[in-house]
């Protein structure tokens, strides 16, 4: 759980630190086409960590912390790290896949990708661990009934327009699995 922990601090130290400056933070931080092919990839690292307001950040550190832990105790801290950064990365990449209908300009910010990355691999390391179903933390599910949750809704909104990354969330997903 230590590695989730410190990822949800990192995330949470870094949103309040470009809170103050958010639009310059995503417009210099965040993941675009153009910026990428003009030499920044740094920003494959960078917008992961990177939320576009508190509400994006809380349901993306809820995520990690209810099923964050639950992958990390069954693989390691180090594992964990790897596939949360290649998640990342991954889901990041979606943006050049035409179909989607993405910008050159559209800035592409947020964990959820890499927290994909998570639950695509938890449900083969912990299909049957039992987790808080997050936001209510009432209700605790087998980890492979929330990651098919998972699955279907990002699968339904796959080309929906609402400002959300599905293609990227099942990209990290894929990375995961």
């Amino acid at each position: 759980m230590k590695f989730t922990l410190l990822l949800v601090a990192l995330n949470t130290f870094i949103f309040f630190y470009t809170l103050p400056n958010l639009g310059y933070s995503l417009e210099n931080y965040g993941f675009t086409i153009n910026s990428f092919l003009a030499g920044k990839y740094y920003l494959l690292i960078t917008n992961a960590f990177l939320h576009s307001g508190l509400l994006h950040l809380t349901y993306n550190m809820l995520a990690l912390l209810f099923l964050g832990g639950a992958v990390e105790s069954r693989i390691g801290g180090i594992k964990y790290l790897l596939v949360y950064l290649l998640a990342g990365i991954a889901g990041t990449l979606t943006v050049f896949i035409s179909v989607f209908g993405y910008s050159s300009e559209t800035i592409l910010a947020g964990a959820s990708a890499a927290i994909s990355g998570i639950v695509g691999i938890g449900i083969f390391v912990s299909p049957g661990k039992w987790v808080l179903l997050p936001p209510s933390r009432l209700i605790p599910v087998p980890f492979v009934i929330v990651s098919a949750l998972w699955l279907i809704s990002n699968t339904s909104y796959l080309f929906v327009k609402d400002g959300i990354a599905y293609p990227a969330h099942l990209a990290g997903m894929l990375v995961g699995m």
